[in-house]
Parts: structure tokens; sequence; C-alpha cells
């Protein structure tokens, strides 16, 4: 559970941290500078891709075809809460990212490192943005939007950071007179950040024990429990764990529910998960199997293939014909 509780604090950490050079700001405000940065990633990464050529390493190409993809989407469905918001999503950059996207245009063959000091940079204003609105936004639909975006931007920024040219490095010296090729030595080990304390627990964090054994309700019934979390390794929940039916435990079902489909809220000072499904409805859904189940079973079919095998070979010694298949009863 430590694990899982530190995992879940990367999310949780980041929103406590929020940047005071943005401030409390209007739904508007936020939708024309999310939606910008949003335009900009997709359009800088496009330019990359389309102009770059040789310069650009493998690892940019993936990270900006990955940039492309993840901001797309989430330009997308930023359009769709502003739209029902009522709030307008600008058309295009702003002149500040327009002159970013003309100097990347016009930087030759310094585009990759270009675009790669440009990423850290955009992303770590992304961040400051997303934190801002997620702790003192006062729209409940764009205040969950910016929680389930700032882990993708976060791993964005440290995706950015490892790029060729992303953090400043020592220049190599060479030799001119030494013309013969040799090793190349081991790149450095990328040091990890110096860790950052968090003394308490602020209002809006959560921590991952408490989640354990909430209610899962459909506002009218409950109709299951949290039994488990799903986290991903950069610490972003992907699932809860319902446990569902069953008496004490006994004769539960196990189902999965992507996080961005429950809603956590609280209901008379208690906390709980809202979904829009029944207790039917979970138990229809499929059994969640955890990679241990997963193995176990594929242990239990080979060890029953392999006792089938025997049967057989043991058979065919002994001159025993296998037994025929049943046939069905005719009428």
């Amino acid at each position: 559970m430590t694990s899982l509780t530190r995992s879940l604090a990367t999310a949780a950490f980041a929103m406590m941290l929020a940047s005071s050079a943005y401030g409390a700001m209007a739904p508007q405000e936020f939708v024309n500078k999310a939606a910008v940065g949003g335009v900009f990633e997709v359009q800088s990464s496009e330019t990359v891709l389309a102009n770059a050529g040789a310069n650009a390493s493998a690892a940019i190409r993936s990270f900006a075809e990955k940039m492309v993809t993840d901001h797309s989407a989430a330009n997308e469905k930023l359009k769709g809460i502003a739209g029902q918001q009522n709030l307008s999503v600008p058309a295009g950059l702003d002149q500040e990212h327009m002159a970013k996207l003309d100097e990347l245009k016009s930087a030759g063959s310094a585009m990759a490192s270009t675009y790669s000091k440009m990423q850290v940079q955009a992303h770590q204003e992304a961040i400051q943005l997303f934190e801002s609105y997620a702790q003192q936004g006062d729209n409940s639909a764009l205040v969950s939007f910016a929680r389930a975006t700032l882990p993708t931007l976060q791993m964005h920024r440290e995706m950015a950071n490892r790029l060729p040219g992303g953090q400043p490095v020592a220049a190599q010296q060479t030799d001119p007179a030494q013309t013969a090729p040799k090793e190349q030595p081991a790149a450095p080990a990328v040091e990890a950040p110096a860790p950052k304390p968090v003394p308490e627990q602020a209002e809006h964090q959560v921590r991952a024990e408490s989640l354990l054994g909430v209610d899962v309700s459909n506002g009218r019934d409950t109709i299951g429990k949290v039994v488990d979390l799903v986290v991903t390794e950069d610490g972003r929940v992907d699932a809860i764990v319902v446990g569902v039916g069953g008496f004490l435990g006994i004769g539960q079902k196990r189902v999965a529910l992507a996080w961005d489909s429950a809603k956590l809220t609280k209901q008379n000072d208690k906390r709980v998960f809202l979904v829009s499904a029944t207790a039917d409805q979970l138990k229809a859904m499929p059994d969640f199997k955890t990679l241990e189940d997963k193995a176990a079973d594929a242990q239990a079919a080979s060890a029953q293939q392999r006792m089938q095998q025997e049967q057989q070979q043991q058979g065919g010694a002994l001159g025993v014909k296998p037994a025929p298949a049943p046939q069905p009863n005719k009428q």
C-alpha cells in the first residue's frame, strides 16, 4: 500500500504546487490559454515531422508523433467541454505562440534542438496553468478536465527533458590529431531530481489508502465498494476495481472501471464514487484479471494440456482407443 500511495501522490503533489503566476482565472481565460497551448503543441510537432528531416533523431520524431496524437485528443475534449459551458475556443495561435512557431520554422539545421527546448518550456507553462486551475478554478467541468490532463502533461515534460537538446549538456572535447575511430563512452546516467518533501496533506488531496472501501453509487443505490486501484508506472490512476455482489466479500465479483468514468465526490460528508450503471450492469461486466490471475490461468491451461497429452500417450501405448465424443440425443 505504501508504493500505491506514493504513485497516486505523484499527481496529487503536483496539484498542490500550483503556480501563483496564474492565480484564479475566469473559465474563458483558462480555455483560451489551454487551447492555444494545445494547438501550438500540435503545429510545432507537425512542423518538425515535416521539415526537420535527418536532423531529427528517432527519439524526437517519436516524441513529436505522440504530441500530435495526445494534444489533438486533448484539444477535441476541451472543445466539447467548452461548447457545453457556452465558452468559445480560439481558432488559432495568439501572437506570442505564432512568433515561436515562426522561430521554429526558420531554425534550419537547428530545428530539432530548438523544438526540444521549446517543448520543455511549453510543457512547464502548461503544467503551471493546469495546476493553477485544477486547484483554484470555479468551473467544475474544466477543473475535472485540468486534473485529468495534468498527469499526461507531466509525463510529456519528463519525456521532453530527455530529448537531445532538451537539457543543456556539456560540450564534448575531441582530439583533432586522433583520427582512428574509437568506442564512444556510455551516456551518463540521468540523475533523479532532488526529492521534494510534502509535510502535510492539503485539503484537495486524497490518500490512496482512504479510497479503498469507498462506496460506489449510481446516485440512488450503493452498488459496490472500491477494493483496489490500477496505477501506471508514471503515477496516473487508470481504473478503480469495484467489488460488487456477494456477502461480506464472499462470492463478490471484481470489475474494473476506467478512472474517468467514475466521479469522486462527497455525499453527507462521506466520499463516494458516482457511476452511470446499476449493480446488474456491473455484474454483467467481465471479471477484472490481474497479471497474477492471468499467469495462474496460463499455468493451469498448460498443466491441463500436458495431462491430456500424457493420457493420450498412455492410451496409445496400451492400444486403447480414445473414447468417442458424446453425441446429442435424437428425439
